[in-house]
C-alpha cells in the first residue's frame, strides 16, 4: 500500500498503524517525540537522522484515541525534512533531505546471515552486527570506524532467549527485525567526527 510518502508492506503494518494511542509533549524534542513511541508504547522505530541533525525544544502534541498513522502524520508535519515508512510491522523514519548517503548505503548493505547468539544485550546484537563480514567490508571499504561505546545499565536478569537470526537481508531489514521481536523497540544509525569517520548504531 502506498500513500503518498508513506509506504506499508506486509499486512502487519495495517494492524500496526490503526492501534489508538494517546501523546502528550509540549515543548519537547522530535527524538523525545520518538522515543515515547518506542519506549513507553512499544513501537518500534527505525531512525536514519538528517546529517547534521538538529533538535530543538519547540516539538507539541496533545492526542488521545488517535491512530499511530495519525501520530506519525503530526510528527512529520512538525518536522518536514522527515517522512515515515512502515515495513513489515516496523516504523523506520527517513530524511527527505540532508541526506547521508554513506549511512543509506550501509542499510542497503545485503548480508548472507545475521545469527546473533540468544540473550544477547543491545551492545552484544549491535557489536554482533558489526562483527559480520559484509559490514566490515563495507568500513573498510569506506574508511569508517563503527562505534563500540556503551553506558552504564542495570543488566537483565532474564535476558530473551529469542532468535533474532535472518539470512539474505539487508543491514535494515536485519535492524527492523531486531526491534520487532525483541524488548529493543528502537534503532538509531547515524555518523559523527570531523570527516564523519564514526559510525554510529544506537539500539
Amino acid at each position: 500500500m502506498v500513500s503518498g510518502d508513506h509506504v506499508s508492506t506486509q499486512s502487519g503494518s495495517g494492524e500496526l498503524l490503526n492501534q489508538t494511542l494517546e501523546m502528550h509533549i509540549q515543548n519537547g524534542t522530535f527524538l523525545q517525540a520518538l522515543s515515547t513511541l518506542a519506549v513507553d508504547k512499544r513501537i518500534p522505530i527505525g531512525l536514519v537522522p538528517c546529517q547534521p541533525f538538529q533538535d530543538e525544544y519547540n516539538f507539541n502534541i496533545d492526542v488521545s484515541g488517535a491512530s499511530l498513522k495519525d501520530i506519525l502524520d503530526q510528527i512529520v508535519q512538525q518536522r518536514s525534512d522527515y517522512r515515515w515508512e512502515a515495513r513489515s510491522g516496523v516504523i523506520n523514519i527517513l530524511p527527505v533531505k540532508s541526506k547521508d548517503e554513506l549511512v543509506d548505503r550501509f542499510l542497503d548493505t545485503r548480508i548472507r546471515q545475521f545469527a546473533p547468539r540468544k540473550g544477547l544485550d543491545q551492545f552484544g546484537i549491535r557489536d554482533a552486527i558489526i562483527n559480520l563480514p559484509e559490514v566490515q567490508t563495507f568500513l573498510k571499504l569506506n574508511k569508517v570506524t563503527a562505534n563500540r561505546d556503551g553506558y552504564f545499565y542495570r543488566p537483565d536478569r532474564h535476558p530473551s532467549q529469542l532468535d533474532l537470526s535472518s539470512e539474505e537481508v539487508d543491514v535494515r531489514q536485519a535492524l527492523n527485525k531486531v526491534i520487532r521481536d525483541s524488548n529493543y523497540k528502537m534503532w538509531i544509525v547515524s555518523r559523527s567526527g570531523a570527516k564523519l569517520e564514526y559510525l554510529h548504531i544506537g539500539l
